[in-house]
């Protein structure tokens, strides 16, 4: 009788990964929303005195990838370039931006920020 209660059960979480899968390669799923409107990437402007390092987590495709870039580029001072495969994103900076508004920037959207590292120019 347990035998077929697991069964069931692995059967149904199947099924629901299988459609999950299914409905990401078709683009319907929360992350992937090609139809978006994004704004165009942000130049720094001014002389660039430093960049950040942000690790982050939750970044699943390159709408995402984008998606983040443009949270960051909302930072006065700030033009960002994320990596969907290293889930980091490099923020270059004209002045000088705190931590905290890093992580206000991405406060909400679903992508967590796991470290900040401060690099010089």
């Amino acid at each position: 009788m347990s035998r077929i209660i697991i069964t069931a059960v692995f059967t149904a979480l199947g099924a629901l990964a299988l459609r999950a899968v299914i409905r990401h390669l078709r683009g319907e799923s929360g992350c992937c929303d090609d139809n978006e409107l994004l704004p165009p990437r942000k130049k720094l402007k001014g002389v660039k005195i430093g960049t950040k390092i942000v690790h982050l987590r939750g970044m699943h495709c390159a709408q995402c990838q984008r998606r983040v870039e443009v949270l960051l580029e909302t930072i006065d001072g700030a033009a960002a370039e994320a990596d969907l495969v290293q889930q980091q994103a490099v923020v270059s900076m004209s002045r000088i931006v705190a931590d905290e508004e890093i992580r206000g920037a991405l406060q909400g959207s679903g992508y967590v920020v796991t470290e900040i590292e401060g690099v010089t120019a």
